[in-house]
């Protein structure tokens, strides 16, 4: 197993550790090529009161020099707690990791939301961007637009990674510590009905090109299954 993924299963466990999660299927659905049927990752789903879902999809194709991982917790959508989103890739021996906490309202008219959710993670998102030898990761501008701007964005080695790992121990325990206590906000706007909108929009093939990608070397079924789990509010349905 590669340091990336090994550093994924203890952010995840860490997860699992803090909340008490109950796994749904196992897996929940196996990745294959869509040209030879090779098995080449899995996605995995737990659900539980405090995470209604988290889902866990990897993805490893040493022939394309693919190692992925992307790491979504998500809130109760009728929450302002924000959710949780992680990718990872390794590339050409580097690492690629976006972490961020996605904003539930409009931060722009919720000053007391920047001070609770933001602020406090002020410190870690620095302390990331300053690690010797990294390199920040160019995030597209329309994806920047559905997240906060505190987003983690950055390039290491795998001598940095302990470094980067900090960073993730402060965001998941931050998170975390938001789901015990809640987020207050003065907003008019009905959050669960926020969230649907903002979700369907943001993991969409028109914001984000990995996700046409990810259909040609897997197959559109297999992405429309990652695509419902993580646009889709409450727990994961079991599968037959």
């Amino acid at each position: 197993m590669s340091p990336l993924q090994d550093l994924a299963d203890r952010l995840r466990d860490g997860l699992l550790a803090r909340h008490d999660l109950t796994e749904v299927g196992a897996p929940y659905e196996t990745l294959t090529l869509l040209e030879t049927g090779q098995a080449v990752g899995v996605v995995r789903v737990w659900t539980g009161d405090t995470i209604p879902k988290l889902v866990d999809s990897r993805l490893v194709v040493p022939a394309l020099e693919i190692d992925s991982v992307m790491l979504h917790a998500f809130a109760p959508t009728d929450s302002a707690v924000p959710h949780l989103g992680s990718d990872v890739a390794g590339i050409e021996g580097r690492f690629s990791f976006n972490l961020d906490l996605t904003p539930r309202v409009d931060l722009a008219l919720e000053p007391g939301y920047i001070d609770t959710v933001y602020e406090p993670m002020t410190t870690a998102r620095n302390a990331a961007y300053a690690i010797e030898g990294a390199e920040p990761v160019d995030i597209p501008l329309r994806l920047r637009a559905f997240s906060s701007p505190w987003i983690v964005g950055v390039n290491v080695t795998e001598e940095q990674l302990p470094h980067v790992e900090r960073a993730y121990d402060e965001f998941l325990g931050h998170f975390s510590a938001l789901l015990a206590t809640g987020v207050p906000t003065g907003s008019s706007v009905d959050v669960a009905v926020r969230d649907r909108a903002q979700r369907r929009a943001q993991y969409d093939p028109a914001s984000d090109e990995v996700w046409d990608f990810l259909a040609s070397i897997l197959g559109q079924s297999s992405v429309d299954v990652i695509l419902e789990l993580i646009r889709d509010p409450g727990p994961a349905t079991p599968r037959p």
